[in-house]
């Protein structure tokens, strides 16, 4: 019905079809790989190992006052679903209390990320789960990432778990939702005054 094109895709498969296209054979530990340049040059390849690059996490006190400024984000690994994963939000766009996320945040208050770039992952861009409060997200980027750039997941609307008082301000935002390609680009979920 032209509405997704390509209608599907084939991933992991030896059967190249064009120049950009890999497969990885984990038992092997090789990457096959079709450079998209005539050149052939493969030396600007690179291969995820690691999401989140920062993780801010408390389960007591919150984290406070901690400023990223200017920073580049780039590289990280899509984080697979787990057993004992919390589940998914309306038509599973995200898993709650997730890592798939460059910069992943829980049990954070007062938090900046500005004048970043997060670009070039499987994942996403910038998450926080849980109790996530007064956390400004402004004059950032984020492109070429495989789910959404910003997502702020509250955990219901409780006393302890409450997500409240943040922004997500003047973000140039492109190319999102490359792996999974119903990704919202932001998504504010139980997120009061956000």
């Amino acid at each position: 019905e032209n509405k997704c094109s390509p209608a599907i895709w084939l991933l992991n498969t030896m059967k190249f079809s064009m120049p950009g296209q890999f497969a990885i054979n984990t038992q092997e530990g090789t990457v096959y790989y079709w450079p998209v340049l005539a050149s052939r040059d493969i030396s600007d390849v690179s291969v995820p190992t690691a999401s989140p690059l920062i993780s801010l996490r408390s389960s007591k006190e919150p984290i406070k006052h901690v400023s990223f400024i200017g920073l580049d984000f780039v590289h990280g690994n899509r984080v697979s679903l787990e057993q004992g994963d919390a589940g998914g939000i309306q038509h599973d766009w995200a898993m709650l209390q997730s890592t798939n996320a460059l910069v992943t945040l829980q049990g954070v208050s007062d938090i900046v990320i500005s004048s970043c770039s997060f670009r070039n992952s499987g994942g996403g861009g910038v998450r926080g789960d849980g109790f996530v409060q007064n956390v400004t997200i402004t004059n950032n980027t984020f492109e070429y990432l495989g789910y959404e750039a910003v997502g702020i997941y509250g955990m219901g609307l409780g006393l302890t778990q409450v997500t409240l008082g943040n922004s997500v301000l003047n973000n140039d935002i492109s190319r999102t939702a490359l792996v999974k390609f119903d990704s919202p680009s932001i998504v504010l979920w139980n997120a009061a005054h956000t």
